[in-house]
């Protein structure tokens, strides 16, 4: 019998012998997705409000894929996307072996402007401003995202506000509490007429 050329690595034999990694991944994933309705449910609560759009009036979408540069993911997307140009998301994301990430991604057709300059000086400080057009890019170690400053957002590219905040995957049980950050980064929003 002819031996076949592909070699598995010890741990890889190891692994792929084991059922408890992939019953243990379900397991993760479906307690991970009831903390994202508890979180979209919290964000109902909170009845957030950009202009026209009272987003505790929304409905919302809860996805997961296999895939996102090579890892699995769940995305909760509040409000539900209806169509390619959307006016505002709020996004959280679950990024396995990486982090949750909070976005929000405001269209320029919203006509906002930032209040003042303590915006800059709060504890959103920690936060990151996407600069290059790829809205969708979720890694924010890459150069496409910057530290939130004035500087940034004359640099941004986009035809949407987006900006991210990360959360350890170890604070999951903190999660809730994290949606507070849609908050605070809205109230130092304003509509302009």
């Amino acid at each position: 019998m002819q031996k076949s050329a592909i070699k598995l690595t010890n741990h890889q034999l190891k692994l792929v012998s084991d059922p408890t990694y992939p019953l243990t991944k379900i397991e993760v994933m479906e307690r991970l997705t009831t903390l994202l309705h508890a979180c979209a449910a919290q964000l109902r609560e909170n009845k957030l409000t950009i202009g026209n759009t009272q987003l505790f009036e929304c409905e919302y979408k809860i996805s997961k894929g296999e895939n996102y540069k090579g890892l699995p993911y769940l995305v909760l997307d509040y409000p539900k996307i209806n169509s390619k140009k959307f006016p505002i998301l709020l996004r959280t994301m679950f990024w396995w072996g990486k982090y949750f990430s909070l976005n929000i991604l405001i269209h320029d057709d919203v006509k906002i402007r930032i209040r003042d300059n303590s915006f800059y000086n709060t504890n959103l400080n920690d936060c990151k401003l996407l600069v290059s057009s790829n809205i969708w890019e979720q890694d924010l170690a890459k150069e496409d995202y910057m530290h939130l400053s004035k500087e940034a957002m004359l640099l941004k590219e986009s035809d949407y506000l987006k900006i991210s905040k990360t959360v350890p995957i170890e604070s999951y049980n903190e999660l809730i509490e994290y949606m507070k950050f849609y908050e605070d980064t809205i109230q130092h929003l304003e509509m302009v007429k």
